[in-house]
């Protein structure tokens, strides 16, 4: 398998993934590893359910530049529940008149009307003004956040990728190993027709026939599994794009050469480029954000009203008695306004006075969180030099034992072999030598093979650590704040 060429085919999975869809039609036949990676990359459930995650960000931030909304209000005062019946207010005095003729007077002045005659109505309308930079600072907050959604859409196709070439390299392995197998198959069943022949000419005991009929079927239930196993890795290949059914059979390629192993110093140089590292980067300034944020919601808000009142004139009736020289006298007087109603405006305004609550926990747990993203960025950033060490080392051993086993090993039990069953059908050996020789030689086979998908394998380990496999679609960067300041004021 030409892993050489993986970051150009990545890169042109990249691009036809994000151009629009076609319909999805099942690969048949034999599946190259363009292919795979075209069809995961646009069709991955996982990959395809993280994709909302950048448009659900962008909503988001149109949502945090939004002005609070008017309030409006109708307040009505003088709401009697007495069916507005009135109310009468008495007064009694008791002295002298000026004249010394008048011994008492009574007066008695009843309000008229109530219910809903007399209501005080006031219509308002009423203004939050967020103070204190609370809108550039959330609106900024949220375009960071867009930023680490889409770092982290690309972290997962990075990772699904490398998933990709990692199930590839499980269905080209398996590939092998079925053909090894029937290889073996077939040696075997060749072995069987000579010793056959060499019973029949009475050269050997009729018990190595059945040695290399049992020989035979050995190798036959080896292949039987080998089979399943490669079935298996073609279903693991198909759920990577969402099938439980593969229609395909193979995978085209070759698992040598094997390609050269990049110097550990340089990928610890690139792998500064990795979307996983870029997302630690626009997070940290997120959290940032945050806590001016915080701090600024600090800041009370103001609440500006204006209103209209329409509040309406008592209508009086007063009564009065007097007992006097000239007799006892009734008066009654009624006072009616020539307007029953006064209009006014109203303006109010209230702002909340920060004595207790002036948001001392949201802005410490904000500097908190923003320490800790610095920490996780360095967790993050060492696990992954961690990891491309060990692929590294992983690499490096496979290398040697794969270039160890095809230089020295095989040929040599290659050789044995050959040798052994010369031997055998000159009689200078037993069956046992030669399924001995056989038996080690396939063992070799399979462990040089081992050794080339491990080496494959650490090598697509090391191009998706490093960030060398996909060209990285550098999101939008966040405005500065002061930018987003004069942007949010327009």
């Amino acid at each position: 398998m030409l892993l050489r060429c993986l970051p150009l085919l990545l890169a042109a999975s990249a691009a036809m993934a994000q151009e629009a869809t076609p319909p999805f039609t099942e690969p048949e036949g034999t599946l190259t590893l363009e292919t795979a990676l075209e069809i995961v990359l646009a069709h991955n459930p996982e990959l395809a359910a993280l994709a909302w995650e950048s448009p659900i960000a962008e909503a988001e931030t149109l949502q945090a530049g939004l002005r609070p909304n008017p309030e409006l209000g109708v307040e009505v005062e003088n709401l009697f529940l007495d069916g507005g019946t009135g109310s009468t207010i008495r007064a009694r005095t008791i002295g002298l008149a000026p004249d010394g003729l008048e011994a008492g007077t009574s007066r008695e002045q009843t309000r008229t009307g109530g219910g809903v005659d007399e209501l005080d109505t006031t219509l308002r309308l009423s203004q939050v003004f967020e103070l204190g930079g609370k809108r550039a600072a959330r609106v900024n907050a949220a375009k960071l956040a867009e930023s680490v959604a889409a770092w982290d859409y690309e972290a997962a196709r990075y990772a699904i990728a490398g998933d990709t070439v990692a199930a590839f390299t499980e269905v080209l392995a398996a590939r092998e190993h079925v053909a090894q197998r029937a290889a073996l198959v077939a040696l075997a069943e060749k072995l069987d027709a000579a010793v056959g022949g060499q019973v029949e000419a009475g050269h050997v005991s009729p018990l190595d026939e059945r040695r290399a009929r049992a020989e035979l079927e050995r190798v036959r239930i080896e292949e039987a599994g080998a089979r399943a196993t490669l079935d298996r890795a073609r279903l693991r290949m198909a759920a990577l794009w969402g099938s439980t059914n593969p229609r395909f059979e193979s995978v085209e390629g070759s698992l040598d050469p094997m390609p050269e192993l990049p110097a550990l110093d340089a990928l610890f140089a690139s792998r500064a480029e990795h979307p996983l590292l870029k997302r630690w980067d626009a997070e940290l300034a997120r959290r940032e954000a945050l806590v001016t944020l915080e701090e600024r919601n600090a800041v009370p808000d103001l609440t500006v009203g204006l209103g209209y009142r329409a509040s309406a004139l008592d209508g009086a009736t007063t009564r009065g008695w007097s007992l006097g020289t000239s007799g006892f006298n009734y008066s009654r007087a009624n006072e009616e306004p020539d307007d029953t109603l006064r209009h006014s405006l109203v303006l109010e305004g209230s702002i909340p006075l920060p004595l207790f609550n002036r948001n001392q926990g949201s802005i410490r747990a904000a500097e908190l969180r923003a320490r800790q993203a610095e920490h996780q960025q360095r967790a993050a950033d060492a696990a992954m030099e961690t990891a491309l060490t060990e692929w590294h080392a992983a690499a490096a051993a496979a290398y040697e034992r794969a270039e160890a086993l095809a230089a020295r090993v095989v040929p040599e039990l290659e050789t044995t072999s050959r040798l052994t069953r010369e031997g055998y059908e000159l009689g200078k050996f037993d069956l046992l030598a030669v399924l001995e020789a056989d038996r080690a030689l396939t063992n070799a086979r399979l462990d040089l093979t081992d050794a080339r998908i491990a080496y494959h394998r650490a090598i697509a380990g090391i191009e998706r650590t490093a960030g060398l496999a996909l060209p990285v679609a550098v999101p939008d960067a966040a405005q500065p704040l002061d930018g987003a300041s004069a942007a949010a004021e327009e």
